[in-house]
Order: structure tokens, then sequence, then C-alpha cells
């Protein structure tokens, strides 16, 4: 009885570990967008070896090994894979208490998805008794991955040709309909740019978005035949790509007459296999501008010369917008700042209530475009006094004397991360940055971090990383500083405790990237 009890809880630890692994693999597809070159990108970081390379996998594979090769001991081996069943589920237990375990989104695609892989993995076992999960569970279990592999694959498919469908539909709308479709793109600020422009023009004239950060050409389609309507002005579209061609694929869609460019990094360089693909990337939105379009880039960013020189070439009407140029008598605050824009030959005077001098660029990208297309400047004077960031950008989200909460986990990229660490100086007491290291930058990646930590090391008490990619490169940046004041540290409840102690008047925790939303509420409590 004692074994049938024991054989019991082996099946239930089996059931629960591949309902996690099964959620888990799904949940990394779905933040990749189902899309293989990501998930390969995320597979060469410290995360995606461990997915791989993990202890318990490796120690997975040597126990079906023996299975397989050495028949006097298969016995012992399949009872040591059953014993690393119950480990897991207890590891399972200890995520939940923690609220570390992660689920998919349950949309359409991930659940087909998540149905094909319990297909393949519980078939065997409903079409016979229970506890043959024992026998066949350690090659279902090393197969899990890759079934989801297969799954994404057969799934993406018949998606893939709903995707064209829906792109005709949405383009024969947009070509009906004869808004003015204003693109923009670049390797960071798209949304930010986006949502500023929207507020300046949408008193002057009928204007819609796309909206939240959706840029891909099926969130494009679903937004336009779902929301568009037949009377608006201006479509301003945000535009995103991994690889060459894709910006270009978008743009034969819905024809785009105003085309921004927000800047030039190393965001998604390891997709794009090398900056000139980059560049030439994201030019793409301007060769296919009509000679009577216009464009408007931001020429203050590094790498934007060679786009610029490009564009002056293919367009009539290129406009540049410099913040080191044309801005003046910045001041900067913690929940706002101003400046002197130069406009049509006239120093104007702004103010904006917004948190952090990155939203600079940005803005005045949006004043220019929305000034050309005709709104004066003194309505955009008055109109720039009362626009708000996208949500979860720059956002104070809890302050009091003691402790200010920033909320910037929208997106993560090089630029909004150093801006976000150099606002903090505005502060007197403690400073901490909780940090989702960034993705998916190629080659440039161990120099990138490096540098974070760098400027990190002279101006934070503390650094916060939500997982282990990178952690070396950060701590040596910290090292090389000249201050070396920060300590690095990869968070969990004990950690937040500890760092709460320190805690004094006008301290201020920034959080940065999607991984870190999760620790806002243990610092709320301080």
């Amino acid at each position: 009885m004692l074994f049938y009890y024991f054989y019991l809880a082996v099946f239930a630890a089996f059931v629960i570990r591949t309902l996690k692994t099964c959620f888990y693999h799904v949940y990394l597809w779905q933040l990749k967008e189902y899309r293989f070159d990501r998930f390969r990108s995320f597979l060469k970081t410290v995360e995606g070896k461990r997915l791989l390379l993990s202890p318990i996998s490796l120690i997975k594979w040597v126990l079906l090994l023996i299975i397989f090769t050495y028949p006097k001991l298969s016995v012992g081996a399949f009872y040591m894979f059953w014993l690393v069943w119950l480990a897991e589920t207890v590891q399972v237990v200890r995520l939940i208490l923690h609220h570390n375990l992660r689920f998919p989104k349950f949309t359409l695609k991930s659940t087909l998805i998540i149905l094909l892989v319990f297909s393949s993995q519980f078939n065997p076992i409903i079409f016979s008794h229970w506890s043959a999960a024992l026998i066949f569970g350690p090659v279902l279990d090393k197969l899990l991955a890759p079934a989801v592999v297969l799954a994404v694959l057969i799934i993406n498919i018949p998606f893939s040709v709903i995707r064209i469908l829906l792109n005709y539909l949405s383009s024969l709308k947009i070509r009906r309909g004869r808004p003015v479709v204003i693109g923009i793109t670049g390797s960071f600020g798209k949304t930010s740019t986006k949502e500023f422009l929207y507020q300046l023009l949408c008193d002057n004239f009928k204007v819609a978005k796309s909206p939240q950060s959706i840029n891909t050409e099926i969130g494009l389609s679903l937004y336009i035949l779902n929301n568009l309507k037949r009377d608006c002005d201006f479509f301003i579209a945000e535009l995103g790509a991994y690889e060459k061609g894709e910006i270009k694929k978008i743009c034969s869609l819905y024809r785009p007459g105003v085309g921004i460019i927000t800047g030039i990094g190393n965001q998604h360089l390891d997709l794009f296999g090398s900056m000139e693909n980059l560049i030439n990337a994201k030019f793409e939105l301007i060769d296919s501008l009509p000679q009577t379009g216009f464009a408007v880039l931001n020429t203050g960013s590094p790498l934007m010369e060679k786009i610029n020189k490009m564009a002056k070439t293919r367009l009539r009407n290129v406009y540049q917008v410099d913040k080191n140029k044309d801005v003046r008598n910045l001041r900067i605050g913690k929940s706002d700042f101003e400046f002197d824009y130069r406009m049509n030959g006239n120093a104007i005077h702004f103010k904006a209530n917004l948190v952090g001098i990155q939203h600079l660029e940005n803005l005045i990208l949006a004043i220019k475009t929305a000034n050309i297309l005709g709104v004066p400047s003194n309505i955009l004077k008055r109109k720039v006094t009362k626009i708000t960031p996208p949500k979860n950008t720059m956002q104070i989200l809890h302050s009091t004397k003691e402790l200010t909460l920033i909320d910037n986990t929208f997106n993560v990229n090089y630029q909004g991360v150093v801006a976000g660490i150099k606002y903090l100086e505005l502060y007197r007491g403690l400073k901490a940055v909780v940090l989702n290291p960034i993705i998916e930058l190629g080659s440039d990646s161990e120099s990138v971090h490096r540098e974070i930590g760098r400027i990190t090391g002279n101006i934070c008490d503390y650094l916060l990383v939500t997982n282990l990619n990178y952690f070396d490169s950060l701590k040596k940046g910290i090292l090389e500083s000249e201050k070396k004041k920060t300590s690095i540290l990869h968070i969990n409840e004990k950690e937040v405790n500890f760092i709460a102690d320190f805690i004094e008047p006008d301290s201020v925790v920034l959080f940065a990237g999607k991984e870190a939303a999760k620790w806002i509420p243990f610092f709320k409590k301080y």
C-alpha cells in the first residue's frame, strides 16, 4: 500500500511538472511573439542557456541514457527520475508561494498550442492506466520542449493565412478612407512620440493611432478593421521590425505620407545581424514615402547621419530635429522640465509636466511634426503643458517624503535605462534601480551592460537585477566606475526587505523593464 501511494504521488508530480513546464515554455514563446529568430536570440542569454542546460535537465538526460543503454541499472534510473519530479513539484509550490510562477496570456493562439502539447503529453496515458506515466514519463518529459516547438510551428501556419487576409482587408479600408498615414519607427521612443503627436493633433484634426505598443502588421490590421473611422484625417502608426523587409511590407500595405525616425540604437541588433542592416531596415519607411510626403528625423541621435543623407537624396522635404542644436535654456525638475525650442525662426518657451529628460527628444519630434501639419506654435505651447506619457513610461507611481517609486517598465532599451538612471541624481536619499537586463543586442550585449554598470556605479546605491543575464558585465562596469558605490544583487524578497532598512527621506527606486514590474508592490509597502 505504501508503494501505491508513492506511485500515485509520482504520477501527480509528473502531471504538475508537465503543466508548469508547458505553461512556462508557451509563456516564453508568447513573449517572443512566436518568432523563431527571437527565441533563438533568447537561447544565447544566461536564462536561455539555463533552459537547455540546467542541472536538473542534464541529470534527466543522463538518467534517460541509462534507462535505454544499461538495462540492469534502469530500475534505479526510473526511481531517480521519479524523485526528480517530486523535487520539481516542491519547487512549483515554492514558486507559487513567492508569486514567481509564469503563465502565458490565454489567447486563442496560446490555448491551441497548449492543447496540442497536452495531447502529445497525456494521450499515451489517457488510453491506458495512469501508472503508464511512470514508464512513458521520462521520454515524454524530454519531448515536451520539442512538442512546444512543433505546436508553435503547426499553429503558425493557419495564423499566417489569416494574417494575409486581414492585411488585405485593412489595406483596402485605408485606401478607401484615404487618411494621411504617419509612420513612426526607430530603435527607441516610438510609442512616446506617437502618443505625444496624437495629443498635439487631436483637437485640430480627426486623428487615430495604433494602440499601446502594437506595431506589427497583424496588430495594425486588427486595429484598422475594428476601430479606424472613415472620416479620419490622420492615422499615426507605430512600425516595428526585427529584420529587413518588415517595415517595407507594412508600408506597402498602408502607404504612409509622413515618416518619423526617432533614432538608431542597438536594440534588436542580434536579430538584424549588423548595424548596417538595422539602419537600412529603418530607412525602409523613408524609402516608401511619396515625393509629396515628408520625413522628420532625430538627427541628434548617433548613427542617424547615413539615414539623413539617404533621405535628402530620396525626398524634397526632410526636416531635422536635434535637441543639442535646437533646444536652449533647459531646466529639469523631478516632475517637469522647461526649455526653449526654435521654430520658424523664433524661440518658443515650452513647459512639459513629464518625468525624465528622455522624453525631450520624442516631444520635440512630435512638436515639429504637428507644426508642419498645421498646428500653430501658440496652440502647441498650451498643449504641451497638458501632455501625458504612455502608461508605464517614467511615471511616478508612489511618492512620499521618504520614498518615490518610478515606473519605467513599459520597455527597456539602453537610451531609456541610462536616462532613467541619470534622472535619479535629482534625489538626495537612497537610490536604487530594479533592472530587467536588455536582450537581443547581439555583439554589443556585453559592452552595453558594462556601460550601464559604469553609469550606475557613480549614481546608485543598489542595482537589483531581475535575472542573471549579463550580471558579470554589469558588475564589471560598476567596478570600473569612478565612485564604485553600487551594490549589485539578484532581486528577491529578502533583498527588498534588506534595502528597505536604508530608506531615508527623498529616496527613490526606478523600475526598468517588464520583469521589474512585479517588484513594485514589494516596495510600495515602504
